[in-house]
């Protein structure tokens, strides 16, 4: 699992529940192994985390975002698609500041096509030979995740849906992907409308 890092040290510091949720990650016959890297940018940091797992022999990554977590089970749960799938999309779980979640897991509902919309957190396995082949993250402002995904797609990568595998999402009214109104909205609009093109 990688956990990338990019910023100033309050982002670093945030990690820490982020870091003790992955590596009490347990599942027989997997070695879970979690990195904690930096970089530049996030892209930066995620594809710099991803060069060090693969090159120590990783055939799935997860990259889990500091400021979220992942139920106890997950990678067990995930597990059973490392033989069928190549991404493999979890349910999950909104995280408040004050402690407080949602009130159930969900599965975020699949469009008919992945290029309506991103459907697929962050957190969500992903075979290191796709990874590497369709070349890792793109350096974007927003939606580099979905971005990846769709270039996942179109390489004949095949998803799978864990609904047991539970990616607990910290919500964060100022964060980067809240697409509310203002310079935020119209950046996630001009990207959405950059990647549509793209592939299209």
């Amino acid at each position: 699992m990688v956990i990338p890092a990019f910023g100033d040290q309050s982002y670093l510091d945030a990690s820490g529940e982020a870091w003790g949720s992955a590596v009490s990650q347990v599942a027989p016959g997997v070695d879970v192994r979690v990195y904690r890297t930096t970089g530049e940018n996030l892209c930066d940091a995620r594809n710099n985390g991803a060069a060090l797992a693969i090159s120590e022999g990783a055939e799935w990554l997860i990259f889990l975002d500091a400021d979220d977590t992942l139920a106890p089970g997950y990678v067990e749960a995930v597990s059973e698609f490392f033989e069928s799938a190549d991404l493999i999309q979890p349910a999950t779980l909104g995280v408040y500041p004050d402690g407080s979640t949602d009130d159930y897991p969900v599965v975020i509902e699949r469009p008919k096509n992945l290029l309506d919309r991103n459907y697929i957190v962050i957190g969500a396995p992903i075979r290191a030979n796709f990874f590497r082949m369709v070349g890792g993250f793109d350096d974007l402002p927003v939606l580099e995740d979905w971005d990846l995904w769709l270039r996942v797609q179109m390489a004949g990568g095949v998803v799978a849906v864990c609904p047991d595998a539970i990616y607990r999402v910290g919500v964060n009214v100022g964060g980067r992907n809240q697409t509310g109104m203002g310079s935020d909205a119209k950046l996630h609009h001009e990207v959405y409308r950059k990647i549509r093109k793209a592939y299209s």
